[in-house]
């Protein structure tokens, strides 16, 4: 079977399921779940997506650590107990549901990403039972909505073509089914989600403008990967935040990823401090504040410069053409140490590329961004990176989100 090795050499959970032989399987949805009543919700929306011509099981993993509140830890098992039943008398007439509850989980590897590879880990077992390396693993939230092509999209991508990873094209939604009587507050919550979405976009177009090969949406409700890519991998990282921005990343390397454009995934707005990045805390934040501020685009500038030099490196590295803040960053001596080493190992410009952007990589972006601390308000860097675009635009936010929207696809 092509996880065995898999599975030997990475720490992994024992499986849950006994095998099921079911040789049509050919999408699995894993969907971590932590304190969360959303997210039978997220399963109906699934029930409500057309059906593919493969099978499909959804597997929910509700988790909680060795401190988890007993509230919220019996909140889980009456979750799991409902779910179960659901799944045992085939409510859902669109895919097998399979809820895992796990409990008491080391405080040091607890969190979202734990979740989110156990269930990807129980995903490829049932592949590998059938030794089908092309069946494809969707990662979503457990607050999510999905369009009615969602299954369809997925199955034309990776079943029907030739996908080894793609992200899915996504859009938050402004506000929640929840009834919110107070008008200013859903306004606000509205224009916060804007803001926090533009950021999404404005930052992957703004890596992109630097020349960087691997400029992708790094989203954990809105990706997919076939289970033989997804093990070369070596699966996804326990981490309690950013674990899809790390598997993402490596993945891209590895293999071709496709972008779906169609908008098939809607993460919610939610306000939450449940995990140390993303959606619910950026909502907290910009609403406690009413500003969100982000990586200026100048400071991307830095990485254009830089990144411009490529072809130059790969013939001869001078120092003196680097940009200063680089060299402030990474030394001297541990630059130019780096950029001969690629070289030596390259031959030919293509090589030297791939091998130079596997080690000045998004973390290594991330860092270097993070390193100049140059930050503006959200709305500010979406103008200035229309203006490098040539695009029009008004002081209006939706305005600018709607031009950074269409540059976006």
């Amino acid at each position: 079977m092509f996880a065995k090795k898999y599975f030997e050499r990475y720490q992994c959970l024992p499986p849950t399921f006994k095998p099921n032989a079911n040789q049509n399987l050919g999408i699995v949805v894993v969907i971590p779940c932590y304190d969360d009543d959303d997210v039978l919700n997220t399963i109906v929306s699934l029930e409500r997506a057309d059906k593919p011509n493969v099978d499909v099981e959804v597997i929910v993993v509700l988790n909680s650590a060795e401190d988890t509140e007993r509230n919220i830890v019996e909140k889980h098992r009456a979750i799991y107990a409902e779910l179960k039943r659901l799944g045992d008398e085939n409510v859902f007439k669109n895919f097998r549901l399979l809820p895992i509850l796990l409990e008491d989980i080391p405080n040091k590897i607890s969190g979202v990403g734990y979740a989110r590879k156990a269930g990807m880990d129980e995903a490829v077992r049932h592949f590998d039972d059938i030794d089908n390396k092309q069946g494809v693993l969707v990662s979503l939230d457990s607050d999510c909505r999905v369009a009615k092509s969602y299954f369809t999209v997925i199955q034309s991508l990776f079943i029907d073509g030739n996908s080894d990873v793609a992200t899915l094209g996504f859009e938050h939604k402004t506000h929640d089914e929840e009834q919110v009587n107070d008008r200013n507050l859903l306004e606000a919550r509205e224009a916060a989600c804007r803001k926090y979405e533009l950021y999404l976009r404005y930052f992957r177009l703004s890596l992109q403008s630097t020349g960087f090969l691997y400029a992708i949406h790094t989203i954990g409700s809105c990706f997919a990967i076939n289970a033989g890519t997804y093990v070369k991998t070596g699966g996804m990282p326990r981490l309690k935040g950013g674990e899809d921005f790390y598997f993402l990343h490596k993945a891209a390397q590895i293999a071709p990823i496709t972008r779906v454009n169609d908008k098939i995934v809607c993460p919610s707005s939610r306000m939450s401090e449940r995990v140390p990045f993303g959606t619910g805390r950026a909502i907290t934040k910009i609403m406690d504040t009413d500003v969100y501020r982000v990586y200026s685009f100048g400071s991307f500038a830095v990485l254009r410069d830089f990144f411009y030099l490529i072809p130059q490196f790969f013939k001869h590295i001078d120092l003196n053409t680097i940009p200063s803040a680089i060299i402030d960053f990474y030394g001297s001596e541990q630059l130019m140490k780096k950029l001969n080493e690629i070289r030596n190992n390259s031959n030919g410009l293509s090589a030297f590329t791939k091998r130079f952007f596997a080690t000045f990589d998004a973390f290594f972006a991330i860092r270097l961004l993070n390193y100049i601390a140059d930050y503006e308000d959200i709305t500010i860097c979406a103008k200035e990176l229309l203006s490098y675009y040539n695009q029009p635009y008004t002081e209006e936010l939706s305005d600018i989100y709607h031009q950074i929207d269409v540059l976006d696809t």
